[in-house]
């Protein structure tokens, strides 16, 4: 699961993306390249993307996520409910 898709989730149940310092784990950045369905790893290798993370850019880690999500290794279940049970837990979606 993409943090792209776990933004959508939480759009769909009423809670602003930015409400929650999340920090994804990825387990590597080759599993990261093979999820690129829009080619944007390759597009930055070539330079036509500036300051793309993992290439031109660090990844910068958050010093205090209030939530990690196993997007690499985790079911997508699993990651659905991690994020919805934060969620339900700060009281932005009722269960």
């Amino acid at each position: 699961m993409t943090m792209h898709t776990i933004k959508k989730i939480m759009l769909v149940f009423g809670t602003r993306p930015e409400a929650i310092k999340m920090a994804p784990v990825v387990k590597a950045l080759s599993e990261a390249k093979q999820r690129d369905v829009k080619g944007m790893y390759k597009k930055a290798r070539a330079g036509q993307i500036a300051e793309f993370t993992g290439i031109s850019s660090p990844y910068e880690t958050p010093e205090n996520p209030e939530l990690v999500t196993n997007t690499g290794g985790a079911a997508l279940d699993e990651c659905v409910s991690q994020v919805v049970g934060e969620m339900v837990q700060r009281g932005t979606v009722l269960q």
